[in-house]
């Protein structure tokens, strides 16, 4: 059963079986062809072809999801894992550098004041 009308492809499906328009037997016809089972969709009626494509894609889509997800699980699990065993930890280092900042001051102080003390002895003594 040819479904086109005349010339024009696609665009011109006729729906009546009769150039009256007077009828819808074409489209009836067309409806059948969605519970008919085809080689041409691997044994399965096309809305049932459709129906495993959409279950195949989505148990890939699942799938592809799962993986993703242990894998992003695996990743946070290996860098705590590498920051527990290099044992840096921020705020600890942030308060040495801290101290050894004052230390650095404080020594830098002293330094300035025996440089004073040197110079007004050498003063004195000359």
């Amino acid at each position: 059963t040819s479904f086109i009308s005349g010339s024009g492809g696609i665009g011109r499906i006729a729906s009546s079986g009769t150039t009256s328009m007077e009828d819808n037997e074409a489209i009836l016809e067309m409806a059948k062809y969605g519970d008919t089972i085809s080689s041409n969709f691997g044994g399965y009626t096309p809305k049932g072809y459709y129906r495993q494509i959409a279950t195949s894609l989505g148990s890939t889509i699942s799938a592809s999801q799962l993986r993703y997800d242990n894998t992003n699980s695996i990743l946070r699990s290996l860098n705590q894992r590498r920051d527990e065993i290099s044992g840096v930890d921020m705020n600890n280092e942030a308060s040495k550098m801290l101290l050894f900042e004052r230390m650095f001051q404080g020594m830098a102080k002293y330094i300035n004041i025996v440089t004073r003390t040197i110079d007004t002895v050498m003063t004195i003594v000359n």
